[in-house]
């Protein structure tokens, strides 16, 4: 390859709260890719730095490679910087084969590398390829204004070894086989964004739904799926859906896609810190649960001494361990049930809720079935 060096670091990618460098997208890298392809083909110079606008207006540039060139078809590509963002696509070539068509506008389809959809409830239809809208309407819009005489173009977006790290995406959950997504809504990854992760569990749901299936499991993570896949009958692979420490909003978002059972299981460290009402779990937001099983324990009427015991353990692993081997693992079953009413309480009557409560082993401790 040749052209464009660097990796292009605008003062404007900091983010302004945390001063850690945005990265851009998938999209942005192929939208960039398919217009310096297209400008190179119409004018015969390879532009090494190409500018587009994002979804929001703003307009950056971003350096491009030169990969081929013939009289019908040029190709290019973009190096994706994620910025500070631990992404898994960081560093990967986002190439972007433009070819003159017949027929007017932009057909965008996915090469090597770029994975295919093959279950229904996503954006993309099944078969085609996995470019979501706004990066479709991105690589469309670097495009206007580049209209070849009498035809449009056909653009063909590939990824090399995409496919070799897809399996560290959601994509095999979502059923998009044989490489990554192409994605991005706002053109920009931001550095270790909760926000995109949040934004990224949805489309679980969404496949499930769309597969007829009217039950869910939701589980924090790998204790809890482990723990699933004891329960009898255990549900099945695709019915798991992890749901990180977005556990209120993945409540809401399973109960207004009309699941009419919701099956809830996890660690109490996790899932009992909604007895302090914190239903975002994570440690920024939400304290240890500790304190609130004790008083739930006390409230139930466990005495005072070891009630005592129980206040100098460090974590709720230790406290349930405590409770099983005094005798008083029925409070584990009594909390689960405790769960259940206040999950219940914020769904109100659509769905059918199951808490089951674990270990750090995967073992059923406590269950409101």
């Amino acid at each position: 390859m040749n052209g464009g060096g660097g990796r292009g670091r605008g003062q404007k990618r900091f983010c302004r709260n945390s001063g850690l460098r945005r990265g851009y997208t998938t999209g942005t890298c192929a939208a960039a890719a398919a217009r310096g392809a297209a400008l190179w083909l119409l004018e015969g110079r390879f532009p090494e730095r190409v500018a587009i606008l994002l979804p929001g207006g703003e307009q950056v540039t971003l350096p491009v490679h030169a990969v081929f060139r013939g009289t019908s078809a040029a190709q290019c590509c973009v190096i994706k910087d994620a910025g500070d963002d631990p992404d898994v696509t960081d560093g990967m070539a986002i190439h972007a084969h433009v070819e003159f068509a017949a027929a007017p506008g932009v057909v965008i389809d996915g090469g090597e590398g770029v994975g295919r959809v093959t279950k229904p409830g996503l954006p993309v239809p099944v078969g085609e390829a996995a470019i979501n809208p706004v990066p479709r309407a991105m690589i469309a819009g670097a495009l206007a204004g580049l209209v070849p005489t009498g035809g449009g173009w056909k653009v063909t977006v590939s990824v090399p070894g995409g496919d070799n790290v897809a399996w560290r995406t959601f994509n095999p959950r979502l059923g998009i086989a044989g490489g990554i997504s192409i994605l991005g809504t706002t053109g920009y990854v931001e550095p270790r964004s909760l926000d995109a992760l949040r934004r990224s569990l949805p489309p679980l749901l969404d496949v499930l739904r769309a597969s007829g299936c009217g039950e869910v499991c939701l589980v924090p993570g790998n204790i809890g799926r482990r723990a699933a896949r004891r329960l009898q009958p255990p549900p099945a692979e695709e019915q798991i859906v992890e749901v990180s420490d977005f556990l209120g909003f993945m409540l809401d978002e399973a109960s207004q896609r009309g699941f009419a059972r919701i099956v809830l299981v996890g660690h109490p460290g996790k899932l009992a810190k909604i007895l302090n009402g914190d239903w975002q779990t994570h440690s920024r937001f939400a304290g240890p649960a500790n304190g609130a099983i004790i008083d739930f324990c006390a409230a139930a009427g466990l005495p005072e001494d070891l009630i005592r015991r129980l206040g100098e353990l460090s974590t709720v692993e230790a406290i349930q361990q405590a409770l099983i081997n005094e005798g008083y693992g029925r409070l584990l079953g009594m909390l689960a049930s405790r769960i259940r009413v206040l999950v219940q309480e914020r769904l109100g009557p659509g769905p059918y809720v199951a808490v089951h409560l674990c270990d750090l082993q995967g073992n059923i401790v406590g269950e409101a079935p």
